[in-house]
């Protein structure tokens, strides 16, 4: 048969009915060989269904990753020279681009972005409530239905992570070293100027294209340029809805936004938006100034500097005091004898009348080009805006204790300086206030006649917080935090928006200590809309939704009934809140389902009990990568639903679609590539579960062709990531040295209990089944189906129980028809007394090396790991060592932490026992925080208590686990998160850092990562960083992303070196293969 194969030279055949491909008529040896070197020999023959000397057959499924390897050793200059068969590979690539999907590929590849057809989506006009796609979201629906259509595909994958940058018109100023440029100008590696005085490399720049450009202008007389898509959130009174929680507010875009001002403004009524007030960073953050901000503000606000002398005139001795407390060392402040005034005079002097030396205070400002100047001439040195919130704020108390007015609530300044009346504008603007300016000429009369004098410059400030803005008793005493402002928050009132035209924009991404624009607030979207828009065009009856819990009622509950101009029939798997009041269920008539993923099984036994109607069904998966695990019981439950009604399209979406490994992808292509069949299910797990670099290399070329990325440059603001080290007195208790030895105990003592009791646990097994099966003939006449199954199941329990291999794809096949077995039909009809005896022993009988395994794991690691992690919460409500991400070193504690937040703190653990933990530690400090897990969420719970924390300015911070709240859920009240312990996955960490860094945060994000600080001795806390960067570049090469350069050089073999395969150090060589397998698996 080979010389015949030969004989007939190549041919490449396409079997549509097996979905296989086969060619014939070369001599393969060396064709496998060169495709070894690029996706290894384990790999290439997981593929491979049949290999001979002239012959090769696989699935049709495979068929794009066996053109991918060979044109990438043909084309790529690692592989090209080094390959022996390059006619013979250059023939097969030539016969599979005749196949209608390589061909179709090919088209794909060598097709440009701009030339994808675009499709007619005019029926979104027609049916949504003035929403506009944005221009990438339009995109992503012509390259997902052009793409799904040449690969034949009923489903697509949305990679969107959370988030959006602010671009900006190319001639808006940026501030660099020496001077000025342009948004245009800049480019990846410059340095700009940040507004903490430091420079910052531009670590990426981001184009926006041609836009539609409007300018908005405010009641105090700030600007803001954006582009049409710009969402707001914006407050008007007449929004509020009666007896309800509704508190006004609307996301609008700059489109929308135009028309509902045009609206209320023949009202005469304003539309606002929220300012965000806070503290800032904490004192060292501080920039180093030449002189304290506070004397500053006085000298500008009352002080006379044009003589040569530097007088402060003030009633109150509060003001002295407050001086002296910060005054430079080589100079004090007197009260003066000399200065003729109503008001009390006070000059400062030397310290030392020694004879040469100068007062440094009249030095320093002649440097800051000050002294001499006369009222109308100050201003405020360029350097004192670039100070942290506190010193700004320490500048303005200057300035009104000396020279402001505060009286029935109403706080003024005047100046006869236009420069430093805008500048106390800004810096008003830069705390978080609003500041209108008014002016008013004023007059004088010389020799009996009227004359004109200086221009003054009136501010009227407003405030959330407005004693803040005072050290002046009698002053603070005249305005209060307890107004409407201070209850409701600040708003500041549009006053205008017209069109600019259309503008080149474009955005940058910085390494810097501080946002560089405040004025950007709340902008706010999120692809529900996105894919509520392809199933309208894709023509879709029914709309299914398979969402976390948490997303029912935030998210989809409330995009449903929001953008449709008619209401939408709908049923949840939770009681509707935004729409008509209806309590949770399913409706296959409805246009809407929408189910969590533990509810998957219960929508399921719903679909059995009816007829399911014969429509055009369409599935959208909200945070997908919750089905990243395909043995998983909401996988498999979510294939059995695609299975029951035969979607159109199943759209996918996640910000993190893959968290380690390529196999993760499995239910996805299982439920949108009709080519997945039997025979890929058995093989896929071999083929993508490989962590080598080129094997991975695959599948991001596969997922290219199923995905679209979104590349969005997250809120538009920076985050920065801390280390926080804490010592433990008995920290030696965590190391891997410790932990390891009693493991091997363990294992040991584990090994020997289950040896003298194995005939025990054997026995009852076989009691529970015998159980099982009497209530089965009990209950059923008919009963050989239910004996031909248990048989079924006995037999590949019995196999597995001879010699369970990890390894092996026909045990983990098995492993999976048990579990599932046991779990679905087994369990579910035992007494209760019977159940706990049967789930320990059936684990104990099939497979007691991996009990023991999972026992070590659990019952040693993972308390372990509880405990230092509660242990390490003790110790950092007291201290802590901090290295901020510049390098900085200082002693901090979780209180503090806290406590100079701009905003709120949410705090992530694993554990529900150091959640309970740490909100005790922190009540007893005074706190209020509040904490959300398992037990607290039940029914509407976690939407409650998310609200609680959202809308209740007393409760901080949010304690949660990953598990709790690491998706869906916006909490971008917060802007620090404090990681109790870093999770095994980066997938899972993202997620948790995008509840607060998403579009419409407005703060900068810091990120606190607490470890346990054993000096060189690694230990179970840190250890967890290894495997979260091993995580972090299985991703980066499954999707095609580069990675920074510091990562290259981490644990490639993490999975095959596990942790406890190389700490346990025993003589018991069955178990430790057996744990080496089970990790590696």
């Amino acid at each position: 048969m080979s010389i015949l194969n030969l004989l007939r030279g190549l041919n490449v055949e396409v079997d549509p009915v097996r979905n296989k491909v086969e060619i014939t008529g070369l001599r393969f040896l060396y064709v496998c060989r060169d495709l070894e070197k690029y996706i290894g020999a384990k790999m290439l023959y997981s593929i491979l269904d049949n290999v001979s000397y002239s012959r090769l057959v696989f699935s049709m499924f495979y068929l794009p990753d066996f053109y991918h390897a060979i044109n990438t050793l043909l084309t790529d200059p690692k592989f090209k020279r080094r390959i022996r068969s390059g006619r013979e590979l250059l023939a097969i690539r030539t016969e599979l681009e005749k196949i209608p999907l390589i061909a179709n590929i090919k088209i794909i590849n060598e097709t440009e972005p701009n030339a994808i057809p675009k499709l007619d989506k005019s029926k979104l006009n027609r049916i949504f409530n003035n929403i506009k796609l944005f221009d990438y979201q339009d995109k992503f629906i012509d390259d997902c239905v052009w793409k799904s259509k040449l690969l034949g595909l009923n489903g697509y994958l949305l990679d969107a992570p959370p988030g959006a940058g602010k671009a900006q018109p190319l001639y808006s100023k940026v501030k660099i070293p020496g001077g000025w440029t342009t948004m245009g100008e800049i480019q990846p590696g410059d340095y700009v100027e940040t507004d903490d005085g430091k420079y910052a490399k531009v670590l990426g720049t981001f184009p926006q294209g041609l836009r539609d450009v409007y300018e908005i202008t405010f009641k105090d007389g700030r600007k803001v340029r954006c582009d049409e898509n710009h969402l707001w959130k914006v407050h008007f009174y007449d929004w509020k809805l009666p007896n309800t929680c509704d508190d006004g507010y609307r996301i609008k875009s700059t489109l929308e936004l135009l028309k509902e001002h045009e609206r209320v403004r023949n009202q005469g009524k304003y539309l606002k938006i929220p300012l965000v007030t806070g503290i800032d960073r904490p004192s060292y953050r501080d920039t180093d100034l030449p002189l304290d901000p506070y004397f500053l503000g006085a000298v500008l606000g009352d002080g006379g500097i044009s003589c040569g002398v530097v007088h402060i005139h003030t009633p109150d001795e509060e003001i002295i005091d407050k001086i002296k407390e910060n005054l430079i060392p080589e100079c004090k402040i007197t009260k003066s004898e000399y200065v003729e005034s109503s008001c009390p005079a006070f000059t400062v002097i030397r310290s030392s009348q020694e004879y040469g030396k100068k007062n440094q205070v009249k030095e320093i400002l002649k440097d800051l080009g000050l002294m001499g100047k006369r009222a109308w001439e100050k201003s405020i040195p360029e350097e004192y805006f670039a100070g942290s919130y506190y010193q700004r704020l320490e500048l303005l108390r200057g300035l009104l204790d000396t020279d402001g007015c505060a009286s029935e609530g109403s706080i003024e300044f005047s100046s006869t300086s236009e420069t430093l009346a805008k500048q106390v504008q800004e810096l008003v603007w830069s705390i978080g206030g609003i500041c209108k300016i008014t002016q008013r000429q004023t007059y004088f009369t010389h020799k009996g006649v009227k004359k004109p004098g200086r221009v003054s410059y009136r501010l009227n400030i407003r405030h959330q917080f407005p004693e803040s803005l005072f050290h002046v008793s009698r002053k603070r005493a005249n305005v209060s935090n307890d107004s409407q402002y201070c209850r409701h928050g600040i708003k500041l009132a549009i006053t205008d928006i017209k069109y600019i035209g259309k503008e080149e924009t474009k955005c940058i991404s910085i390494l810097s200590e501080k946002k560089l624009y405040l004025t950007d607030n709340y902008i706010v979207t999120h692809n529900t809309v996105a894919s509520i828009s392809l199933m309208e065009i894709l023509g879709v009856d029914t709309i299914i939704v398979v969402c976390p819990k948490k997303a029912v009622n935030d998210v989809w509950d409330e995009t449903i009934t929001r953008i449709y101009k008619e209401p939408q029939p709908y049923s949840m798997s939770l009681p509707i809140l935004h729409g008509p009041s209806k309590p949770a269920g399913f409706d296959i008539n409805d246009r809407f389902i929408v189910c969590h993923y533990e509810s998957l099984g219960k929508l399921n036994d719903y679909l059995k009990s009816i007829k399911i109607p014969n429509k055009r069904y369409g599935v959208i998966l909200d945070e997908s990568h919750s089905l990243n695990s395909h043995n998983s019981e909401r996988s498999i439950q979510f294939r059995e639903l695609v299975s029951k009604i035969d979607p159109i399209f199943c759209l996918w979406m996640s910000g993190t679609p893959i968290k380690a490994l390529g196999t993760e992808t499995m239910t996805m292509f299982a439920t949108i590539d009709r080519l997945f069949d039997k025979s890929v299910y058995k093989s896929f797990l071999k083929v993508f579960g490989i962590s080598g670099v080129y094997a991975i290399s695959v599948m991001a070329h596969r997922l290219q062709l199923v995905r679209s990325e979104i590349k969005t440059n997250g809120s538009g603001v920076e985050q920065y990531t801390h280390k926080v080290k804490v010592t433990l007195q008995n920290g030696a208790d965590y190391t891997l040295k410790t932990i390891s030895n009693k493991m091997i105990d363990y294992v040991k003592e584990r090994k020997e209990y289950y040896q003298k009791n194995a005939k025990k646990y054997e026995d009852d097994f076989f009691s529970s089944i015998e159980v099982y099966r009497s209530r089965v003939v009990k209950g059923r006449g008919d009963t050989n189906f239910f004996r031909a199954d248990l048989e079924d199941y006995l037999s590949k329990a019995k196999i597995l129980h001879n010699g369970y291999s990890p390894t092996d794809p026909k045990h983990k096949q098995y492993v999976l028809d048990c579990n599932h077995y046991e779990d679905k039909v087994i369990i579910p009809r035992l007494p209760n007394d019977v159940k706990k005896v049967f789930r320990k022993a059936k684990s104990v009988y099939k497979y007691v090396e991996l009990t023991i395994m999972g026992e070590a794991l659990g019952n040693i690691l993972g308390k372990a790991r509880s405990r230092c992690n509660a242990d390490m919460v003790k110790q950092l409500v007291t201290d802590a060592k901090v290295i901020s991400e510049d390098g900085e070193i200082y002693q901090s504690n979780l209180p503090d932490l806290i406590l100079n937040a701009q905003a709120k703190t949410i705090i992530f653990t694993d554990y529900v026992e150091v959640v309970k933990e740490t909100e005790y530690q922190l009540k007893l400090k005074g706190f209020k925080p509040i904490s959300i897990f398992g037990e607290t969420t039940s029914g509407n719970g976690l939407a409650l208590q998310t609200k609680i924390f959202k809308e209740d300015s007393e409760i901080n911070p949010l304690i949660t686990t990953y598990k709790t709240l690491s998706e869906a859920v916006p909490l971008t009240e917060a802007n620090r998160v404090i990681f109790l312990n870093l999770p095994f996955r980066s997938g899972t960490y993202e997620q948790a850092v995008k509840r607060a860094n998403r579009i419409g945060q407005t703060l900068d994000v810091d990120l606190f990562e607490v470890t346990l600080d054993t000096g060189e001795e690694p230990n179970i806390s840190t250890r967890n960083e290894d495997i979260l960067k091993w995580s972090e570049e299985q991703v980066a090469l499954i999707l095609g992303k580069k990675l920074p350069e510091e990562n290259k050089e981490i644990l490639h073999g993490l999975i095959e070196t596990s942790i406890i395969e190389d700490k346990i150090k025993t003589g018991i060589d069955t178990v430790t293969r057996v744990a080496s397998k089970f990790l590696d698996w």
